[in-house]
């Protein structure tokens, strides 16, 4: 099972910030990947890959101790099923209007 922890951070501006606050996320206990998004006007979407729920306090000093804030949290425990059936309705939706347009 893999659990998405989304990190809004304010203040991420350049690569040096994307370094800094990859560093700090990835020293924190069970973090297997980190991933940023870097969003114009928005604070930057930082995913914290885990095979567990992270303790988002720890997360959080970490950011902190990197010089940037935490806007927000959002926490996807078994991202990977989440995914599955996103793409499954996708998939059905897609069929369901073929069939009604006549062509399958």
């Amino acid at each position: 099972m893999t659990t998405v922890t989304t990190l809004h951070v304010q203040g991420i501006t350049g690569i040096d910030d994307v370094a800094r606050v990859r560093a700090a996320l990835e020293g924190v206990a069970g973090t297997q990947e980190v991933a940023v998004e870097l969003r114009a006007g928005r604070p930057a979407q930082v995913r914290v890959h885990s095979h567990g729920l992270l303790d988002d306090v720890a997360l959080r000093a970490a950011v902190e101790d990197a010089g940037l804030t935490v806007a927000a949290v959002d926490v996807a425990p078994d991202a990977e099923a989440l995914e599955r059936a996103t793409q499954a309705a996708a998939m059905q939706a897609a069929h369901d209007s073929a069939v009604r347009a006549g062509g399958a």
